[in-house]
């Protein structure tokens, strides 16, 4: 993945090459409104949608490791660069949404 930086402060834009595969930590749903997050190999997610689709019944799993660091809401509103940081934590995650599956 490469990140693509805009120089204004509009959205930042994150750019995907390479072929289309699941990245190590993803989302899988089914038609019975079920969901299931791994992170690699490992299921650390279980969701069920609300039949009216009014709420999402959630259960974590050991093992969830988060790609990002948590960030404070005052360096939050310093700026943007925050978002740049992130892409950039996005970008090396080792087991992350934006990591290609296999490294």
């Amino acid at each position: 993945m490469r990140i693509r930086r805009e120089n204004h402060p509009g959205p930042l834009v994150l750019h995907a090459e390479g072929p289309p595969e699941p990245p190590p930590l993803h989302m899988e749903m089914t038609d019975g409104r079920r969901m299931l997050l791994r992170q690699g190999d490992r299921p650390v997610l279980l969701a069920r949608v609300d039949e009216d689709r009014g709420g999402v019944r959630v259960h974590r799993l050991e093992g969830y490791r988060s790609p990002l660091p948590p960030i404070r809401a005052d360096e939050a509103r310093r700026g943007p660069e925050w978002r740049y940081r992130y892409a950039r934590w996005l970008e090396e995650a080792v087991e992350g949404p934006c990591t290609r599956a296999g490294g």
